[in-house]
């Protein structure tokens, strides 16, 4: 019972950190940090070749990380890089790398939400004034798009306080995701 509260606590902690450090933006040191360990990590990736299952798509690096034992070689050695690059710790490298990927695709593509909402609101009016499908079908899959559209509007609300220190880099960041 006693190690079950153990991580019960942990985790509850853990939230709390996660949520104070998405609260706060990202600087332009983080994500010149970033930018400049990218390389590196990449390198030892390689290197270390490692497959993981359960990798969240939306947060892959912080999904990544949380699969990895502390004393394994991976983390070790992904640790050190991130501290070298002035990181507290692997988690933060990570928390900071998906910020950097979601805000910079979000700055690339020139997503609003008031442009997610208007693609959302035309093709909600195309799917209702098509003869073509039954009231069923409608519904179907107008529930898979707003299930959809709340997800993108999500992203794009949370990656608002990072394009700052983002769209200031786009083309140090751009080389990242070819």
């Amino acid at each position: 019972m006693r190690r079950f509260l153990n991580k019960l606590v942990f985790a509850v902690a853990a939230l709390m950190m996660t949520a104070a450090v998405a609260a706060t933006p990202l600087s332009r040191a983080q994500v010149e940090n970033y930018i400049a360990s990218f390389a590196e990590a990449q390198t030892f990736a390689e290197k270390n070749p490692l497959k993981q299952k359960d990798i969240d798509r939306h947060r892959p690096l912080v999904s990544s990380v949380e699969l990895l034992a502390k004393d394994s070689l991976h983390y070790q050695g992904l640790s050190s890089i991130a501290q070298k690059y002035h990181f507290r710790n692997l988690e933060q490298w990570a928390d900071v790398g998906d910020r950097v990927m979601h805000a910079y695709f979000i700055a690339k593509e020139g997503s609003s939400v008031a442009f997610i909402k208007r693609n959302y609101q035309e093709a909600e009016e195309r799917i209702n004034n098509n003869p073509d499908y039954s009231e069923q079908h409608k519904k179907g899959v107008l529930v898979g798009m707003k299930k959809g559209y709340l997800r993108n509007v999500k992203k794009i609300q949370e990656a608002q306080p990072d394009l700052p220190a983002v769209t200031g880099l786009m083309d140090e960041i751009a080389p990242l995701y070819k």
